[in-house]
């Protein structure tokens, strides 16, 4: 089960989300879902994405540090993939998510790795290197060490990026998730929220507008 901290409603997303800000969302829709990968069965979240994504003729990346390429190993594991995803970074870290995603070193120092403010520049970052129309970037604590006050073992940050209707700007949220379990479970259950998210933004019918 996942926990959701917020600072904007989930009525509010499309009106609320401009340019290449980053928010934090509250939403209860589907929670068991996305934290459990046992939900998606032969990778159907994936395959629903990529159709997505082929019909829009847009392609998808990723910037990954707690999962460390789980999110980016569910795609591929779609046949055909290839004409929707052409790659993602492993930030694992801080010194790679500086150099392959553009994260200002002043934002890991403030805020940290695990932050909204992270994900939002690894997410804007990894579309910009790909040229990708969406992109997840995904930042947390897995465990079974590593908790701090207020960012406890489990926490998960997750930014999911779309490209604005001007083509010019990423549009983006980003929602801190608190997980449980081991640390397999913890990086499973990321990985399956990100693909809920994602599909559920792609299925909208006005996604950010």
């Amino acid at each position: 089960m996942t926990k959701r901290e917020s600072s904007h409603s989930a009525s509010n997303l499309s009106r609320d989300l401009e340019g290449e800000s980053g928010y934090a969302i509250s939403s209860d829709r589907g929670s068991d879902r996305d934290s459990n990968p046992d939900n998606d069965p032969g990778g159907h979240l994936a395959a629903a994405i990529g159709a997505q994504l082929m019909a829009r003729g847009w392609t998808i990346t990723a910037a990954e540090s707690c999962t460390g390429g789980l999110f980016a190993a569910a795609l591929t594991e779609v046949p055909g993939s290839s004409g929707w995803f052409n790659g993602s970074f492993v930030t694992y870290a801080n010194s790679t998510k500086q150099l392959l995603t553009g994260v200002p070193p002043a934002t890991l120092e403030v805020h940290g790795a695990v932050s909204k403010e992270t994900v939002v520049a690894m997410s804007t970052g990894a579309a910009s290197a790909f040229g990708a129309d969406v992109a997840i970037a995904i930042s947390g604590i897995a465990g079974p060490d590593g908790g701090v006050p207020g960012k406890p073992v489990g926490t998960v940050w997750i930014c999911l990026s779309v490209r604005g209707s001007s083509g010019s700007t990423m549009n983006s949220m980003a929602v801190r998730h608190q997980f449980s379990g081991d640390r397999q479970q913890v990086r499973d259950q990321a990985v399956s929220a990100a693909l809920s998210a994602t599909l559920r933004e792609l299925t909208n019918t006005q996604p950010f507008a």
